[in-house]
């Protein structure tokens, strides 16, 4: 008797892994959804490329007694593999790093100095304390006031409120310093108390750049200074790099392009402007792990490299306007405004440039005759906003026209 093979079976091809939509939290106020995909049951031997997490360090402030969200939405201890434990904030609030995943965001709890908008403060009472933590780098740190009925959490300190002679103000942590409170609306769009004029106990301008430089090892001394090209600076990311020029005064050592960063920027005392192909002047110091980077970079003739000489402004002298500012962003500090006459003719041939090349991108000139300014193109007693009548001046730059010296009409 003849026995039948049985027949074999034919290998189905399993159907692919469909990607399930997963809700993401963001922000405490707002969400938005990602497709996952599902991972296989056989894990791979080799993972593509685009199949790492890309896990970001981020800083945030967390006040006492609250937590900073882990990886997967949990708190404190996690019942999962991998997953990143966040224990209590010591003390009255500190700067803590977390990581957080590809597909999530961390969140950091708001500080509980949020104060209503109705809520009356002394403008002119004045304050001690001591400095908690301060990045120089991003120049924000964090002041605890004495007295501790002022505020129930640490004050949140920009470094465009410190008083200070020094090229970047900044301050460090244990100092003593006296300032002012504020009112500032945050990014949950919601008022709360920040220090102002930071100073010295008495009122006196905080200076610490000497001591600091004086804890550098600087090659050939301090007061060397050499010469280079600015290839860029980009102030969002604190940093930029100088091709440094050919010269005997410099050994083997000394790499022929150098960091720069935020702090080491002779901006005149204001915030470092966006910069690239300019010839500057520095000095050259060595970090303890042997890198050299430059020290007090300025325009060539030791001039502080400020947003009129980045941008080779030129104010047209004589000729003061009036006007009414049609647009102005408080978030971006910037604007425009109208003039009620003509403009000189010198202004009117670089508008029509500034136009042309506008419209070569794309986009459309709204307020073709409308005049851009920045806020700290403003008098100090001037607060700028819609509608407002000015008298301001005209200069031209590289982009375009501006108006600058704005005040009130």
């Amino acid at each position: 008797m003849a026995l039948t093979p049985k027949p074999k079976k034919t290998a189905t091809a399993k159907p692919k892994a469909k990607g399930k939509v997963v809700g993401v939290k963001k922000l405490p106020w707002e969400t938005f959804e990602r497709n996952i995909p599902v991972r296989s049951a056989r894990p791979q031997k080799v993972a593509s490329k685009g199949s790492r997490s890309q896990v970001i360090t981020k800083v945030v402030y967390v006040p006492a007694g609250q937590y900073v969200k882990a990886k997967g939405g949990q708190n404190g201890k996690s019942a999962g593999k991998g997953f990143k434990k966040f224990g209590k904030a010591a003390g009255k609030g500190k700067m803590v790093k977390s990581k957080f995943g590809k597909f999530s965001k961390g969140v950091a709890r708001k500080v509980s100095n949020t104060v209503s908008k109705d809520k009356e403060i002394d403008k002119e009472a004045r304050y001690t304390g001591t400095v908690v933590s301060y990045h120089k780098m991003k120049g924000c740190g964090f002041i605890k006031a004495d007295d501790e009925n002022i505020v129930n959490e640490n004050l949140f300190v920009y470094w465009k409120s410190i008083k200070s002679d020094d090229r970047f103000p900044s301050l460090q942590k244990d100092m003593q310093v006296e300032f002012g409170l504020a009112k500032k609306k945050g990014f949950n769009g919601k008022l709360s108390l920040v220090a102002k004029q930071v100073s010295l106990p008495g009122g006196g301008n905080i200076a610490i750049q000497d001591d600091v430089d004086a804890q550098k090892e600087f090659v050939g001394g301090k007061d060397a200074r050499y010469t280079g090209h600015l290839k860029f600076f980009d102030p969002m990311n604190g940093f930029g790099y100088i091709n440094v020029d050919k010269t005997d005064k410099l050994g083997d050592d000394v790499p022929k392009q150098l960091r720069v960063e935020t702090a080491e920027v002779n901006a005149g005392g204001r915030n470092p402007r966006r910069m690239k192909d300019m010839k500057v002047e520095f000095g050259i110091w060595k970090t303890k792990k042997d890198k050299h980077k430059a020290y007090n970079m300025t325009a060539p003739g030791g001039d502080p490299l400020t947003e009129e000489l980045a941008s080779k402004r030129k104010v047209i002298e004589g000729e003061t306007l009036e006007g009414k500012i049609v647009i102005y962003n408080f978030k971006g500090n910037w604007g425009y405004i109208a003039p009620k006459g003509e403009l000189p003719q010198q202004a009117k041939k670089k508008m029509a440039q500034q136009n042309k090349v506008t419209r070569e991108k794309g986009k459309e000139v709204k307020h073709k005759n409308a005049v851009f300014f920045k806020r700290f193109d403003c008098q100090k007693s001037f607060k700028p906003e819609k509608d407002a009548a000015v008298t301001f001046q005209i200069y031209t730059d590289e982009r375009g026209v501006g108006a600058c010296e704005i005040g009130p009409a």
